[in-house]
């Protein structure tokens, strides 16, 4: 079919698929209820599903590509089916030999679709769900070092060199970006958040993103979505329907899960919705022609969608279906077993595929309540699957109470979980937003807080980012409107409290929205034209400061959050660029900030004796990089913990005539960096103020802050 032909039906059966696979109540927000039995039985079913999928798909893991397998493969096959089928078969190692290797193992073992996810779990039992890049990398580096491949293995070398993520998975670093790795290894996060849809796919993109990069992530966030969603609402097609729901509109993935929920609607067999699926999606997802699209993330995830769709909520149908389709059918076999598990729990898993995986006798329990590890280092080889199963749940509790629910006990224990599902609330909210901000510009004289509100609602009603609207964007705006109806709307807010200016502005270099805090010194007078002049560069937010609304909302509200020392010292002018997210200041992102600048320029004059660049983690290393590169403008560099990169010691010599305050902690990761570059700027004789704060790891601390803004008080030109 020709793609302009393709794209017409696509657009034409948007509305049927609409009113086929979606009810008027299926994103409801509310507290929904399940007992603690319900929930556990879940959980575990979701770990047995996944070692379901991933061991039936593993004797056909990247053989079949062109076509599908020749008959649906609905148990365990071995290389002893080669007597009496006509397949091919993965017949030289042990993907083929499952029997074999459940003897030797008593139970069920380590692979990656799991195994990431057991490290998972340690790391978020040790940092907790609120985990950063930052400490996800020193779990990888201590857990995951054999038995990866690609997209991961790349991500782990790349940590070596001292990036973290999301520069691991970045498609300018790691030239895997494309490959299904993510959609595997991060459905846990959903069982951590059961029914917290939001928070799940959230933090499943965050996971994504250390290994994958743009329209990668996308089926991971599909999966996440229907994974938590899943542990209240059992019809697949709506589960479906949601995932897409989810995604950004310009997603070439969103696109093909309409194309498939079309292609199920008029076509009764699975392999004809296949052949389409290859057709359109194998060898090239947009303009981007996959290197090896057998194991791109497009083509499988869309599998996977076809395979829950066809299988109706059956899971030996479903799992079949998915391994049967080919590619790198072991994965999404998993993906498919562990979301039927967690809708039909334990009883809805065929015993068979739970108890008869062994060649010498039948398992009593399912796969013998044994998980062996033998490729995560540094972690527990023997573990009972009851035992992994229990401590899920302990994290799935705290996530519920830390996420408005509660547990109540009476005669069974039960948790009440909000639900946080976003795609049609809090409407009414962002639209009154919208048009309050729309009158309150009309009506204002001052130019800059016309402009702020003007910018506000730019920043609403974007789309020149694609980014997905969230439960919690519309929790922001919200507030926001309960903000602007108030001290929102008064110019004194921003001249004499720590609140900014948002400003907005299309960038000369690729047409698209970029935004920067402005705040304004104490009693501002705009005929002052000698104020100091600050920057600060964000940290990373784990990728969350990729959704602009995320960062820029947080001052707008009634309680004010996310603003560091300048903002309250109020000093002088002082920006806080976005930056585009969590981009490290390189490509767009370093074109947005040299953008921000010349905007700001245009606004204002300021003293160019005493003009300040500095940041924390991700901005202290961005301070630096900016530093050397417009060192004539800069009076004084401020690194707090940067996260520096490789770097010489000529680009450090660079700075030697600008004075330079640095800190970090003793403990920290980038501990040596940052002494590295401290001796290099002493060895050129650089003006250096520096600490190395004791029994410190990679943490932000207020008070040194207000250490730097103080000393910048006494640099000038």
């Amino acid at each position: 079919m020709g793609i302009q032909r393709r794209r017409f039906f696509l657009w034409l059966f948007i509305g049927l698929l609409k009113c086929l696979f979606i009810t008027p109540d299926c994103s409801a927000q509310g507290l929904q209820t399940i007992t603690k039995e319900a929930l556990r039985d879940k959980i575990e079913a979701y770990w047995y599903g996944q070692l379901v999928g991933n061991y039936m798909g593993f004797p056909f893991e990247n053989v079949y590509r062109e076509e599908p397998v020749p008959i649906l493969i609905e148990r365990y096959f071995t290389v002893e089916d080669l007597k009496d089928f006509d397949l091919e078969m993965n017949k030289d190692d042990r993907r083929s030999y499952g029997h074999i290797m459940a003897d030797a193992m008593g139970g069920a073992w380590s692979d990656d679709d799991t195994d990431i996810e057991f490290v998972t779990l340690h790391a978020v039992e040790k940092y907790g769900l609120d985990i950063t890049y930052s400490e996800i990398t020193e779990m990888w580096k201590a857990h995951i070092n054999r038995f990866i491949w690609a997209a991961n293995r790349k991500a782990r070398d790349l940590m070596e060199t001292g990036l973290v993520p999301p520069a691991t998975g970045s498609k300018l670093n790691n030239p895997y970006w494309y490959r299904i790795t993510s959609q595997l290894v991060n459905e846990i996060w959903s069982v951590f958040y059961p029914g917290m849809i939001d928070q799940a796919a959230e933090r499943a993109e965050w996971g994504a993103k250390i290994m994958c990069d743009d329209w990668a992530v996308h089926a991971t966030r599909a999966y996440a979505v229907m994974y938590s969603a899943a542990f209240f609402e059992n019809d697949v097609k709506k589960l479906v329907s949601m995932a897409a729901e989810s995604l950004p509109d310009k997603s070439p993935y969103k696109r093909g899960m309409i194309d498939v929920m079309h292609w199920y609607s008029i076509n009764d067999d699975w392999r004809a919705t296949r052949k389409l699926i290859h057709e359109n999606y194998y060898e090239f997802v947009d303009d981007f022609k996959v290197p090896d699209p057998y194991v791109a993330a497009v083509v499988n995830g869309l599998s996977g969608i076809m395979a829950i769709l066809y299988g109706q909520g059956d899971f030996r149908k479903t799992v079949g279906i998915a391994v049967s389709a080919g590619y790198d059918c072991d994965n999404q076999a998993a993906t498919c077993g562990g979301l039927l598990g967690i809708i039909n729990g334990t009883k809805g898993i065929p015993e068979d595929l739970l108890l008869k995986l062994p060649s010498r006798y039948d398992w009593k329990v399912p796969f013998n309540n044994t998980y062996i590890n033998y490729s995560r280092d540094n972690l527990p080889n023997y573990n009972r699957i009851s035992d992994i199963v229990n401590r899920i749940l302990t994290i799935s509790e705290q996530a519920i109470l830390d996420n408005g629910g509660s547990i109540k006990t009476d005669r069974d224990t039960v948790y009440q979980i909000t639900n946080d599902y976003s795609s049609n609330s809090s409407k009414d909210d962002v639209e009154g937003l919208i048009t309050l901000l729309a009158d309150l510009e009309a009506k204002e004289q001052i130019s800059l807080l016309r402009q702020h509100f003007r910018s506000v609602r730019t920043m609403v009603e974007d789309k020149t980012h694609d980014i997905a609207w969230t439960a919690q964007d519309s929790s922001w705006a919200s507030n926001a409107l309960t903000f602007f109806r108030n001290e929102g709307a008064h110019w004194k807010t921003y001249t004499e409290g720590p609140r900014p200016l948002i400003m907005s502005f299309t960038s000369p270099s690729d047409g698209k929205n970029s935004f920067y805090w402005l705040f304004l010194p104490r009693a501002f007078d705009s005929t002052v034209h000698d104020y100091p002049f600050y920057m600060e560069l964000h940290g990373s937010g784990g990728g969350k400061n990729d959704n602009p609304r995320n960062m820029l909302f947080r001052p707008l509200q009634p309680e004010i959050k996310g603003v560091t020392s300048q903002g309250y010292r109020k000093e002088g002018l002082f920006i806080y660029p976005w930056g585009r997210g969590d981009k490290w200041y390189r490509d767009q992102s370093e074109k947005d900030i040299f953008e921000c600048l010349a905007h700001f320029d245009n606004l204002f004059t300021t003293d160019a004796t005493r003009q300040y660049i500095y940041g924390f983690s991700m901005g202290g290393g961005g301070a630096f990089h900016f530093a050397q590169k417009t060192r004539e403008r800069w009076s004084a560099v401020g690194i707090y913990s940067g996260a520096l990169g490789e770097f010489t010691r000529d680009q450090a010599a660079l700075l030697k005539n600008m004075p330079v305050w640095i800190m970090w902690g003793e403990k920290e990761r980038l501990a040596a960096s940052n002494k590295k570059l401290k001796d290099y700027l002493l060895n050129v004789g650089a003006d250096v103020r520096w600490k190395e704060i004791e029994n410190i790891e990679h943490k932000y601390l207020a008070e040194y802050q207000t250490d730097l803004m103080d000393w910048f008080l006494t640099k000038h030109k």
